[in-house]
């Protein structure tokens, strides 16, 4: 009766108990379905089970689910689920064998039940930036792709999303395109594994017509009523025609004239008032555009009103710009007793005189300002008449620093320099485009300055390692202008030099393939690809880093001689292993902010021991320990995987682990179901985060369960 009864609960559990359980973020496993069931002695259970995988997640590869427990009632001796690849939103199913142990001192609990899901990872990764722009636009293309369980072999694109993939690279490359023609396309990357198999990733291109380009005058643009005026647009448009002119006389919204061959025609304004005449135009596109009306501004005054032209030369120039001011006035049966100038538009006079409109005004603003002339007759009549200043500027940034440590007490420094004042703001972004810290906003005269950063956000609040970019904004008549270099710059590929490759190792003995390579200060921070392949066959075996983004300096990876798929890797005859190693620049506006910790010196002892006792919940002494030096405090990641089968089979977190050398850890042969580990190869990963989730380099050693 008993063991009906827990074999009955046993069943009941695994098919509601975990139904609906996350795996990741992205894995669903549920669907349970008991298809037979078995007691092979007083305490061992055979079950049969369907289950289904639902990926709400892009595409994974070799997905399993293992049945494990964190109760002492039951023990789980075989208990996995194989699915395979599934492809993003499908549903597989499978069926397996559950072989279970059953303790009937201890009750079963539905939470003592839970899946452990592993799955491989193949996707392309289409990098296109920007996405969206006027023609002529330009695109940079990053090479990018992610395959967990072997390496990516070779990288295409498809520029124009014709189908025909016009590169074909075995190592990732980036590239640079120019559309020169308006239109939306579907930019293709397709990836290939080493086993023969295809990712695709798209992105939509929207590349914009240009709209045209519009300048508008008017004469006399003050005077007595009625006045007649002259008025006068003409317009371009790179990559198109005009169809159509319009004024608006009065400013009023409607438009009083339209032409579609051109924009000078005449109108007789006959109220008192000002009146802003704005000129629209059209093009063969539909695209519209207006002139600026700082010189269509049309002032009508009383009769015996004055009438003034204003006059500036030069016009237009880089700060700081020295302009000289000068005017003529009409006024019949009348004199001119004053002269004023507002040298900014801002409705502040700063030059008065009673004999001469001649002055002159250095600008140090860039900026395009509206300067106006006011006079005013004996009778006490005004008039106005603007004459357009355009200061231009320049704008540059330079990182000083692009590799720092903020918790070692470095920081970077932003290089910025403005040949004008202008509002301004000196921002980070992350890799996503998103602001990460402000260094600075608000008005900024001409000049260069040193913006300092030290890895934290605007609230204080340390952030991730990654890489950042530095972005210039400034505010120039009305918008925004960005001095963003993440697109123009970087993503030359390049052989870092190295370390020799060894001729020989031996994993089991804590000898694993190391190879040193160092980033130069020459090339700055750069993304990394490693791998390992053969010598005389375009053949990779493994993938050590992918385009992972590191600092200047020297650095370290090592290779335990297995592929992905849990084989110790062997040279065909005749044949031998390769190193290869390239590494691509970052963008000259990036900033690496380096801030995780970092293992050294691993090792572990025993390589060779065994885990096993008769009892599956009997205590054991059997251990292994690793050894490391850790440089900073951190989380401690530790993953047990089965070498022979791929399975991830234990994890566990151990927290605040103290810098220093000789750091010690346990594993006491168990995965985490509480059984012991089956004979076989086992990699033990280490992996240390910091506080902000910064991540070190995965180091690993080697052990062999005997029972």
């Amino acid at each position: 009766m008993m063991s009906k009864r827990i074999l009955l609960q046993v069943s009941i559990f695994l098919l509601f108990g975990a139904m609906g359980v996350s795996a990741g973020a992205q894995m669903l496993i549920g669907g349970y379905e008991l298809v037979s069931q078995e007691r092979i002695d007083r305490n061992t259970f055979q079950l049969e089970y369907t289950a289904q995988a639902t990926n709400t997640g892009s595409a994974v590869s070799d997905v399993s689910a293992t049945l494990a427990t964190t109760g002492q009632g039951v023990t789980i001796i075989d208990g996995s689920l194989t699915f395979g690849d599934i492809a993003a939103g499908v549903t597989v199913t499978s069926t397996d064998t559950f072989v279970l142990y059953v303790d009937r001192r201890f009750p079963l609990e539905e939470s003592d039940l839970r899946w452990n899901v592993t799955a491989g990872r193949f996707e392309a990764i289409a990098d296109c930036s920007p996405l969206s722009g006027p023609a002529p636009l330009q695109v940079r293309f990053r090479s990018r792709g992610e395959f967990t369980g072997g390496s990516i072999v070779r990288y295409q694109w498809d520029f124009n999303g014709d189908g025909i993939f016009e590169t074909s690279d075995p190592v990732a490359r980036d590239y640079t395109r120019i559309f020169n023609s308006a239109g939306r396309l579907e930019a293709a990357l397709r990836v290939t594994n080493n086993f023969g198999d295809t990712a695709t990733d798209t992105c939509t291109i929207d590349v914009t017509g240009n709209a045209p380009v519009a300048t508008a005058s008017v004469n006399p643009s003050n005077g007595s009523l009625p006045l007649v005026v002259q008025l006068s647009c003409s317009a371009s448009d790179p990559d198109g025609s005009i169809v159509l002119y319009e004024w608006d006389f009065e400013g009023d919204g409607v438009f009083d004239y339209s032409s579609p061959t051109t924009g000078t025609t005449s109108n007789t304004y006959t109220t008192e008032g000002e009146f802003e005449a704005i000129c629209r135009v059209t093009d063969n596109t539909g695209l519209t555009a207006t002139a600026r009306a700082t010189t269509t501004v049309i002032r009508i005054g009383p009769p015996g009103t004055p009438q003034v032209t204003a006059q500036a030369s030069p016009a237009s120039g880089f700060a700081p710009l020295r302009v000289n001011f000068n005017g003529l006035a009409v006024d019949e049966g009348g004199s001119i007793e004053l002269w004023e100038w507002d040298f900014e538009g801002d409705g502040v006079f700063d030059f008065s005189s009673a004999t001469s409109p001649q002055t002159a005004f250095t600008y140090n603003q860039g900026g395009i300002f509206a300067a106006a002339l006011r006079v005013t007759d004996n009778d006490g009549l005004t008039s106005i008449d603007n004459v357009e200043v355009i200061v231009n500027l320049t704008a540059s940034l330079t990182v000083l620093d692009d590799t720092f440590d903020p918790s070692a007490g470095e920081a970077t420094t932003v290089r910025t320099t403005l040949s004008a004042t202008v509002p301004a703001r000196v921002l980070l972004r992350d890799g996503q485009g998103n602001t990460a810290a402000t260094l600075f906003s608000g008005e900024r005269p001409a000049g260069t300055y040193d913006d300092s950063w030290d890895g934290t956000d605007d609230q204080g609040n340390p952030l991730p390692q990654g890489a950042y970019y530095a972005i210039l904004e400034y505010d120039f008549a009305g918008n925004t202008v960005t001095v963003d270099l993440t697109d123009t710059t970087g993503g030359a590929r390049y052989n870092p030099s190295r370390t020799r490759f060894p001729r020989s190792f031996t994993p089991f003995n804590d000898d694993l393939l190391d190879v040193t390579f160092t980033i130069p200060s020459n090339r700055g921070a750069s993304e990394v690809e490693a791998f390992i392949g053969l010598f005389n066959v375009n053949t990779r075996i493994i993938n050590l880093l992918n385009r992972d983004p590191l600092g200047v300096g020297p650095h370290t990876i090592a290779w335990d001689g297995f592929t992905p798929e849990g084989d110790f890797a062997v040279a065909p005859p005749g044949d031998r292993f390769l190193f290869g190693l390239f590494a691509y620049t970052l963008p000259d506006n990036a900033i690496l902010l380096e801030r995780a910790p970092e293992i050294t010196a691993l090792s572990v002892e025993p390589n060779f021991y065994g885990a096993s006792t008769p009892d599956y919940n009997a205590a054991s002494t059997a251990i292994a320990t690793l050894t490391f030096d850790l440089d900073k405090t951190a989380n401690i990641e530790v993953q047990v995987t089965n070498l022979d089968t791929g399975n991830l089979i234990r994890d566990y977190l151990v927290p605040a682990v103290a810098a220093g050398a000789a750091r010690n850890l346990a594993w006491d042969g168990k995965a985490n179901d509480g059984r012991f580990a089956e004979e076989g190869a086992y990699r033990l990963s280490v992996t240390a985060v910091d506080s902000t989730g910064s991540r070190s380099l995965k180091r690993a050693a080697l052990v062999r369960v005997q029972h």
